[in-house]
């Protein structure tokens, strides 16, 4: 909600299309950052569908497969965001995730590292640094001058200083330019405003 306070004030969809530079890496399954964007830009923008599918297709890559694609966005299972769930449901949500061990390389690679190579900031949120992640993540990424940052809620000062590290070793920057935060009560909320 936070974010689309921001998004909002580009005041159509076509503008937010065209000048807005955002893109979300999860490695969450679940598909409620789609149904959110999805349901504040159809209603406030007034927005026609495949313009909202547009945005939620290019911007949001989930690394692990997700329960499903979201309405008819992406690839097949497509699976309806309800609370409705019988065994079929289930199966085909299953279909569309891997584990983390079982993932050599993120899908969309490619796209992913492009849009890092551009990016003027990255922004970490609810998430654990694992070293395997990170590495997959930045994967064939040149060096690049960007600010990072990333909360840490429910770590240990020591994990925080690992993730600083893990980070800088995987871009090929000094530890002291990467900002996680030390409060490990801040949520994701907090820590962004």
């Amino acid at each position: 909600q936070l974010l689309w306070n921001y998004l909002r004030d580009y005041g159509s969809i076509d503008r937010m299309l065209d000048d807005a530079h955002v893109t979300f890496v999860t490695f969450n399954y679940d598909r409620s950052l789609e149904h959110y964007f999805y349901t504040v830009l159809r209603h406030h923008f007034q927005a026609e569908t495949p313009k909202v599918e547009q945005f939620l297709k290019h911007n949001i890559f989930h690394v692990h497969g997700m329960l499903g694609s979201y309405r008819r966005i992406g690839n097949p299972p497509y699976r309806q965001y309800t609370t409705r769930c019988d065994i079929e449901m289930i199966k085909r949500a299953m279909e569309g995730i891997k584990i983390v061990h079982e993932v050599e390389q993120f899908t969309q690679h490619t796209e992913i590292t492009e849009r890092l190579e551009y990016a003027d900031r990255l922004v970490f949120l609810g998430f654990h640094y694992h070293r395997e992640n990170l590495k997959k993540l930045f994967n064939g990424l040149r060096k690049r001058n960007m600010k990072v940052s990333g909360s840490s809620f429910g770590l240990s000062k020591l994990e925080c200083a690992t993730a600083k590290r893990r980070i800088a070793e995987a871009l090929s920057m000094e530890s002291n330019d990467i900002q996680i935060v030390t409060d490990t009560n801040l949520g994701c909320y907090e820590y962004l405003r």
